[in-house]
């Protein structure tokens, strides 16, 4: 379903969504709809504001599709940081395709809070590597080993892709998950298009982390609270590493933490069965060969 805008000169569709099942194409349109647009290329997909969304009565029905119904937003236009960045596919042409005008992959609606039958306009770009640019992104994986190949191999099976704040790439046994994209002039955008001076770093979620802690006597004395009777090792552990834990698990991460405690003990040689210094009564007045025994 489609209205235009009468403010931005903007051709409104509602979004539908659909599974993998149907398609697994990030972004479907029907050819008919945008004869300006060109499959393969990169589009902009806007969410349109209140004042621009079709009434239910434009709704209800479904017109004939136009070059001028679906026009594009008017040049004065820029590309929004909110926009979400994709390749357009075309929908084969069926009965059940009919009424589908813009389709948008459950996966992409649900990473960026899109509900189905929203009201949308989509454009294509120009110079995508330009005004789409995604100038750095950062990445991350858990559960999952990756080597510096790995990543190597991975940063040049990306480039040409487009990518979103949520996006998970499958790459050669490589999963990483886009979790912060900045446009040009480093503005934090929705989305953008991966190309070869993109910046691109990974941060693992899945780190094992040593603590090596030297203990003390004191550490096994209790704090002396009035009403807390632990000892400081018990407040070390449940102060430090308990609350440690927990913001692991908000952040959603997958840490492996072991901690190390460990002492220094000193003892008469003599306890251990080490040989006494009176078998040698020619190295009683030898500090060194003392030191030595």
């Amino acid at each position: 379903e489609m209205s235009v805008s009468r403010h931005a000169k903007v051709a409104v569709h509602k979004v539908h969504v659909h599974d993998e099942i149907y398609s697994a194409e990030e972004l479907l349109l029907h050819p008919d709809w945008f004869p300006e647009i060109a499959e393969g290329s990169v589009v902009a997909l806007d969410l349109a504001r209140e004042e621009e969304a079709p009434s239910s009565s434009a709704a209800s029905s479904l017109p004939s599709p136009s070059p001028a119904s679906s026009s594009p937003l008017s040049e004065a236009t820029t590309f929004g940081e909110e926009s979400l960045v994709l390749r357009a596919k075309f929908v084969a042409s069926t009965e059940n395709s009919k009424r589908v005008v813009v389709s948008l992959l459950k996966r992409v609606a649900e990473a960026r809070g899109v509900t189905p039958w929203s009201s949308a306009s989509v454009r294509s770009i120009e110079s995508p590597e330009v005004a789409a640019l995604a100038e750095f992104v950062e990445f991350s994986f858990k559960d999952q080993f990756i080597s510096r190949a790995d990543i190597w191999r991975f940063k040049g099976d990306i480039i040409g892709e487009t990518v979103y704040v949520g996006k998970t790439f499958d790459i050669g046994g490589m999963r990483a998950t886009a979790r912060r994209v900045l446009g040009s002039e480093s503005r934090p955008v929705a989305s953008g298009l991966l190309v070869k001076r993109t910046k691109v770093i990974f941060r693992s979620r899945s780190t094992r982390i040593f603590w090596l802690v030297q203990m003390s006597s004191e550490m096994w004395e209790p704090t002396g609270g009035d009403d807390d009777e632990s000892l400081y090792v018990e407040r070390f552990v449940d102060g430090f590493a308990g609350p440690l834990l927990a913001r692991w698990k908000e952040l959603d991460v997958n840490h492996s933490l072991s901690v190390v405690l460990f002492a220094r003990l000193e003892g008469a040689t003599a306890a251990r069965g080490a040989p006494s210094m009176d078998d040698d009564d020619d190295d009683d007045d030898d500090p060194a060969a003392r030191r030595n025994t």
